[in-house]
């Protein structure tokens, strides 16, 4: 299911758990609305909501962290690859195929995660890099250097390839964590006994239903939010791909 699509869920719950407090309000005997029961449930009702609002801004820090985290991989990433490709010229021409090869990986993970193709990061992962690049490993293997230089080289080449395989496997392995369903299914419980008790001692009328429509419509942006992040490849906050676009442009130069 879509992150707007439980979004839009979460709002139907809450909001409806509202409007349904509403109408019990007016079913209540007079002794359940009295000031000492209203006290009491205020009470209780706070206790809930900084239950939920710590875990909601819980889940809102994770959700941003993991985010960042998988930019600056992404661009750790980027920056092997320059490297790499910098080392491959400097060896010399016969490097020339490799370094064709790693253009055809870095442009075919560019089309891949784009704005508009994002599919997220299967691009990225280990088995599409060995495909991508028929081989490349034993082909830098396979170098004959000629120089003191070129042993060094070589020897740095096939160090960043293993650098830019474990980067690769990371992202591809953090970017399948999901948002724990527990915690959610507990937070929209504990949101939507808040908003029904808000319902229950609330005379309805168009300002207060206006005002729980938006209470109702921040907590569902605030879960979409949440969601969306968790999505670094494919959600509307995803991660920027401009470090590799400066990785390609660097190695087409």
């Amino acid at each position: 299911m879509s992150s707007f699509a439980i979004a839009v869920l979460v709002f139907g719950a809450v909001y409806g758990a509202a409007l349904s407090g509403m109408v019990i309000h007016s079913y209540l005997p007079n002794e359940h609305r009295d000031a000492d029961t209203k006290a009491l449930v205020q009470l209780v009702m706070g206790l809930i909501a900084t239950m939920a609002a710590l875990l909601l801004s819980l889940l809102i820090a994770s959700a941003h962290t993991f985010n960042e985290t998988q930019q600056s991989e992404v661009q750790q990433l980027s920056v092997n690859i320059l490297l790499l490709d910098d080392i491959l010229e400097r060896y010399g021409h016969e490097t020339d195929t490799i370094r064709g090869l790693l253009k055809r990986d870095v442009a075919a993970v560019m089309q891949d995660v784009s704005p508009v193709e994002g599919v997220g990061s299967e691009a990225l992962a280990p088995t599409t890099y060995a495909a991508n690049t028929g081989g490349m490993l034993e082909q830098v293997q396979a170098l004959t250097p000629a120089t003191p230089a070129q042993v060094d080289d070589k020897n740095t080449a096939l160090s960043l390839m293993t650098d830019i395989a474990e980067g690769r496997l990371l992202i591809h392995e953090q970017s399948m964590s999901e948002v724990p369903k527990t915690l959610l299914i507990v937070l929209v419980a504990w949101l939507a006994t808040l908003f029904f008790s808000f319902g229950v001692f609330a005379r309805g009328n168009a300002t207060i239903i206006v005002t729980l429509f938006c209470g109702a419509l921040s907590v569902a942006a605030a879960v979409f939010l949440i969601l969306d992040m968790s999505q670094p490849y494919s959600g509307l906050t995803r991660v920027s791909v401009a470090p590799l676009q400066g990785a390609l442009m660097q190695i087409d130069r």
